[in-house]
């Protein structure tokens, strides 16, 4: 686990108890050195040629790297530790992966190690080659203030730095919802349904989004199906499923649907939701689960497959369109059953429609040319994240007031990927932006 709480004392270096090792790892990376590192603890001559690319996923720190000990110019991965005796600490003396380590560098050398084999890997101490300037770089992403610790650079970094940084965000945040959808479509690959369950959570988003893909776990989208002719059949299959409907109304809309899912319920044995889980508490009319539910059984009504529509289509405009359907009239005057209402419209909003082609529809073709191998509906994911609107939240604020706008979805999307993965978790050092700021290069 990377330590980031870590409060350096005034004076510089500092001690090793006070440091995350990512920040060696940093500084070896980038070569941030008073001067070159010149020798090994045993006085070896040592030159670094290229100090290797960094590993993420397991094994030495580094491979590739290449040095010159000596008069031999060595090829292969490098460990960075703290202390040399964390080495044992970490139990690479019993594993063969670190047999072939050609340096171990160490901000503190402590101890003599072996490898697997016995032999004694060379090593480096950094504790006073690395500049003070390195560590009151460092102590600015550790200030807690109400804004983001990085916030001071952003208005002076490159937007080139930036831009590939939040591609790479973008990258992760699509990779994430594939494999989500990956699971949710199973073994059989059963992408209809995966979707299907995505598009009913983007439905309830932000508050009743769990909720809504409870519901469209109660009503499978084969049984769906088999109702989508009728629309009023369909409502009264989501609202008695989600436990919302009356015993009993005066009404003559909602006594039809009371009367088909009393039907239905007994020719299907179904067993509702209970009603507590839905929330209304304040939040608007317009994002009531009543009046999304209505819309949610317009957009199944709609068509037989949105998989399909979603695998022909060539740009998303046609889609976000469809998308934009109307919930029955009743909605119009109410927004709860028998709570009457000002008149509003019932037709789907643009923000949910971006929010049900961002986060479902867009991911589901991204995962299915994925597991495919389809590089042309890929590019077609990506691309069309980049031209459709962005989206404007709390957090795309955040970095609008850093003096960031995102200029497409795919950036919008790439900053809520941002703050949650790093931002929120304070992975500061593990951020590129971080990294840059520390590098004293922003």
């Amino acid at each position: 686990m990377v330590k980031q709480s870590f409060l350096y004392p005034k004076t510089t270096p500092p001690s090793v108890y006070d440091i995350p090792e990512v920040l060696i790892q940093i500084a070896w990376e980038w070569q941030i050195f008073k001067y070159p590192p010149r020798e090994t603890s045993k006085g070896e001559p040592l030159q670094v040629v290229r100090p290797g690319k960094r590993q993420l996923n397991g094994g030495p720190d580094f491979s590739d790297s290449r040095l010159r000990l000596g008069d031999t110019l060595w090829v292969g991965p490098v460990e960075v530790h703290l202390r040399s005796s964390d080495w044992e600490r970490h139990g690479h003396q019993y594993d063969p992966a670190y047999d072939h380590v050609i340096l171990h560098v160490v901000y503190e050398h402590d101890k003599s190690v072996r490898t697997v084999s016995g032999r004694v890997p060379e090593t480096v101490e950094l504790k006073d080659l690395i500049p003070d300037a390195f560590w009151e770089r460092a102590r600015l992403l550790q200030k807690r203030g109400q804004g983001l610790p990085c916030a001071f650079a952003w208005p002076e970094m490159e937007r080139i730095r930036l831009v590939s940084w939040l591609d790479r965000m973008l990258a992760e945040r699509l990779v994430e919802k594939a494999a989500v959808l990956q699971k949710l479509a199973g073994q059989g690959s059963n992408w209809e349904d995966a979707l299907y369950l995505m598009m009913a959570r983007c439905m309830g988003l932000p508050v009743n989004g769990l909720p809504f893909q409870w519901l469209a776990g109660r009503v499978p989208l084969k049984l769906a199906r088999k109702k989508r002719a009728c629309l009023t059949t369909l409502e009264a299959l989501y609202f008695g499923q989600a436990g919302l409907l009356p015993l009993t109304s005066e009404e003559v809309y909602v006594a039809q649907l009371v009367s088909e899912y009393r039907y239905l319920q007994a020719a299907h044995q179904l067993q509702p939701m209970q009603a507590h889980v839905w929330k209304f508490l304040r939040m608007r009319p317009a994002s009531f689960p009543t009046l999304r539910i209505s819309q949610f059984a317009a957009l199944i009504h709609q068509s037989v497959s949105w998989l399909d529509m979603l695998l022909e289509a060539t740009e998303p405009e046609p889609l976000l369109r469809q998308i934009r359907v109307n919930a029955a009239s009743y909605w119009a005057h109410h927004s709860k059953f028998s709570t009457v209402c000002r008149k509003r419209t019932t037709r789907l909003g643009l923000a949910t429609a971006n929010i049900i082609m961002l986060n479902a529809f867009i991911p589901t073709l991204f995962a299915f040319a994925s597991q495919n191998g389809d590089q042309g509906r890929k590019a077609r994911a990506i691309h069309w994240m980049e031209t459709l609107h962005p989206e404007r939240n709390s957090i795309t604020n955040v970095f609008s007031g850093m003096g960031f706008e995102p200029i497409h979805a795919g950036d919008s999307q790439a900053l809520i990927h941002l703050h949650g993965t790093y931002c929120k978790a304070k992975k500061c050092l593990l951020c590129a932006i971080g990294q840059q700021i520390i590098r004293g290069t922003p």
